[in-house]
């Protein structure tokens, strides 16, 4: 299967993200619960083993010098130091314009893991790996962004790991099959398995587990999944879901089903009461729908699950967390209820990505555009997949979590 393009640098990360200096921060394609728009399946796939089972833990013994280490992991709840362990407080700004701030209150005990891998923050002009010992303070940034509020739902794990540089990705004439047949990223997922292993041997418990992943670290998710869940009906019993944002391409499906393509047990979710499956949509502006054909011919097509969809039956986008835009906001992190809205959709050419708009409800007074700030930078969304779903994903895991406790 030939590879896909390249994802997109970061370069408006700090637009995107609120940072607060010593303090939180806020740091392609795909889609909805099924690929081309269509809902899914509606079947629940909390049948595999699931919760009520005796879980034999297949990683027990699991020893690693690496993750021994504490300076290589970013957050893990007996971490001194936990990069998610900070103040994210934010300020929603409503239709009306009226500014509430939002105090941000971790779970005192949650019921499930969230083992969370970053993505591409190394973009050096060389193919290689970023080594542990250069500190790259966006690790921080995005892990804090993107993952940290999922404390509110789950014990956070966030190893660091040595990721194949912006160079290291093959372009798209490349005659490469495999991503992982090319050393650096070898490398990085070698160290992502290690890190996860070592998290199911000393923490795990029979915990459930939710994985998250963007671009470069839903890559290795995947392949995480493939090799170690997708064919061991005990590791699929311990999955709530699997976020599998902006994987650019590399999630597929066969058209019209939600399994069958790049996993052969795991699908796709179709709705929030079910357990065990996966999400993953490359989102662009639906001003600026994806222009090329997609090089896989391979009877799939890429995969698109609509987060919102799952949440609450429509294309209204609960909330996004943004960089500070709005005036008077004193916090970090802005949140933008009901102002985008998202829907998979298809290009003439069969490209199945999440197309994104504004579409402000009557009376809205905010003056805000997320949208063309990125646009400026890409051809795409991605690098904003997180910051227009966040709060439908938050809401997703939510549920998910208590339906996988029923």
């Amino acid at each position: 299967m030939p590879l896909l393009r390249r994802p997109r640098r970061l370069l408006v990360v700090l637009l995107l993200a609120g940072v607060a200096a010593g303090a939180a921060a806020c740091g392609g394609d795909g889609e909805g619960a099924a690929p081309a728009g269509t809902t899914g399946s509606t079947t629940t796939t909390t049948t595999v083993g699931a919760a009520d089972a005796p879980f034999e833990n297949p990683y027990a013994g699991h020893t690693s010098d690496v993750y021994a280490d504490d300076a290589h992991w970013l957050c893990r709840p007996d971490l001194a130091g936990d990069v998610c362990d900070q103040d994210l407080t934010a300020t929603e700004v409503a239709p009306d314009g009226t500014r509430t701030v939002m105090p941000f209150e971790p779970a005192a005990d949650p019921a499930a893991d969230c083992f969370y891998v970053y993505p591409t923050l190394d973009y050096s002009a060389e193919p290689g790996n970023h080594p542990f010992d250069e500190p790259n303070p966006l690790e921080t940034i995005t892990t804090q962004f993107q993952a940290a509020r999922f404390a509110s739902l789950c014990d956070l794990y966030v190893p660091r790991y040595r990721q194949a540089t912006l160079a290291s990705y093959p372009d798209e004439d490349d005659e490469v099959d495999d991503l992982y047949t090319l050393d650096p990223f070898a490398t990085a997922y070698a160290d992502v398995l290690d890190a996860f292993q070592t998290y199911m041997a000393d923490s795990n418990d029979g915990r459930p587990i939710v994985l998250l992943g963007h671009s470069q670290g839903s890559h290795h998710l995947i392949r995480l999944l493939q090799q170690e869940f997708d064919d061991s009906p005990p590791m699929r019993g311990r999955l709530v879901s699997a976020l599998l944002i902006g994987p650019t391409g590399r999630l597929r499906v066969p058209p019209g089903e939600t399994v069958g393509g790049t996993f052969q047990e795991i699908p796709l979710c179709g709705g929030s009461d079910e357990t065990g499956c996966a999400v993953g949509f490359d989102s662009y502006a639906a001003s600026r729908p994806p222009d090329f054909v997609d090089p896989v011919d391979d009877g799939t097509v890429r995969a698109c699950v609509n987060p919102t969809q799952l949440v609450d039956g429509d294309d209204r986008l609960e909330a996004g967390y943004f960089g500070v835009s709005v005036p008077g906001v004193e916090t970090a992190t802005e949140i933008i209820p009901d102002r985008y809205t998202a829907e998979c959709a298809e290009t003439p050419d069969g490209q199945v990505y999440l197309s994104i708009a504004a579409d402000p409800p009557p009376g809205d007074t905010r003056t805000v555009d997320h949208v063309s700030p990125v646009l400026e930078d890409g051809d795409s969304l991605h690098v904003a997949d997180y910051n227009f779903t966040l709060g439908d994903l938050l809401a997703l895991v939510e549920a998910q979590i208590d339906a996988f406790g029923r």
